[in-house]
């Protein structure tokens, strides 16, 4: 067993950790989003927990969207897709 620190928190601290942490466990966090596919052939998604390595799924909100690919950067991710403006969310993993 590895020995916890003591950490000398305020009550205001621990308050706003015990939210979080509520938040958290209810499925509300703050790696998601909504967008509209733009009128050309790519869109840009910009949000700061996006990484190369993050992994990024799209949920249509219509029926007609279209086939598209994805590639995330430092700070957005860029989709390909069929010309159109559909809207979308999405979530940011990793």
């Amino acid at each position: 067993m590895f020995p916890l620190p003591v950490l000398d928190l305020t009550d205001e601290q621990l308050r706003r950790i015990n939210d979080a942490f509520s938040l958290l466990f209810s499925g509300k966090t703050n790696n998601t989003g909504l967008g509209v596919l733009s009128g050309a052939t790519t869109t840009v998604i910009t949000h700061p927990l996006i990484t190369t390595d993050s992994v990024i799924i799209i949920s249509p909100e219509t029926l007609g969207f279209p086939a598209f690919g994805i590639q995330p950067g430092d700070g957005q991710a860029v989709l390909t897709h069929a010309n159109s403006a559909e809207p979308f969310r999405y979530i940011i993993v990793g």
